[in-house]
């Protein structure tokens, strides 16, 4: 195949393809439009999990001075489990 074969079958599909406007938005508007959606969806900061700590003050865990964890001391493992299925705790 010479080289002016293959740059008519070039030009040929391009124009093809700048006709046909549904390639058109699917090719170029629906990834905008999905990237917009995803920085939309996960723009958001994340609400810290509550967590019940019981027996031993919160203050004690290297893992609860996270911005992501609020400690709750809770008085009985009975209240605790009321709190967790009325989801009022996470953990």
């Amino acid at each position: 195949m010479k080289f002016r074969h293959l740059h008519a079958v070039f030009i040929t599909r391009n124009r093809e393809f700048w006709r046909d406007h549904a390639a058109l938005a699917w090719n170029f508007l629906f990834p905008i439009l999905l990237i917009i959606g995803f920085a939309f969806g996960f723009s958001d900061n994340p609400e810290p999990y509550n967590v019940g700590v019981h027996g031993k003050s919160p203050a004690q865990f290297e893992f609860l001075d996270s911005r992501y964890i609020n400690a709750i001391e809770v008085e009985d493992i009975e209240s605790s489990i009321h709190k967790i299925e009325r989801h009022q705790l996470d953990l």
